[in-house]
């Protein structure tokens, strides 16, 4: 019997050792896979968008100066857009790693919504990309590029 408790402790703590020695080493790969920039896909890495961002939308080749207004934290984002051709609204979108999908609501004679579908640098310095356009007199498209000054 007295043999018999030894053995069942003995086993307890190789199990205790064995589980602390598994748990500690997938810790230690997760922290150097995140080291090498090699993270697990549910875990992304933030980038620091917010504020005041200038710059052009290029409708036709024509360029309009416009000021877009980010805010949020984490993969919501809320846009305020405002351009020198008249077009002014808000709207939100998701960030997703450094891709940036908005919609705007803009308020014109002939209401629409704009869709900024871009990236965004890792500093969060510039969002850059490719738009459209949908309103009553029908759909554009063009580019567009923002930068904090």
């Amino acid at each position: 019997m007295e043999s018999r408790r030894v053995v069942i402790e003995l086993w307890r703590r190789s199990a205790r050792l064995a589980s602390g020695a598994l748990g500690l080493g997938l810790l230690l790969g997760l922290a150097s896979c995140q080291s090498l920039g090699l993270a697990p896909p549910d875990v992304e890495r933030g980038i620091a968008i917010g504020g005041d961002y200038r710059g052009y939308l290029w409708v036709e080749g024509e360029p309009f100066a416009g000021t877009l207004v980010l805010t949020g934290g984490g993969r919501a984002v809320g846009a305020r857009l405002a351009s020198e051709a008249g077009v002014s609204g808000s709207g939100e979108g998701q960030l997703a790693r450094n891709s940036l999908l908005v919609e705007i609501a803009y308020r014109t004679s002939c209401p629409g919504a704009l869709v900024l579908d871009g990236s965004v640098t890792e500093d969060g310095g510039r969002f850059e990309g490719t738009f459209t356009a949908r309103d009553c007199t029908g759909s554009s498209s063009g580019r567009f590029d923002f930068r904090r000054p």
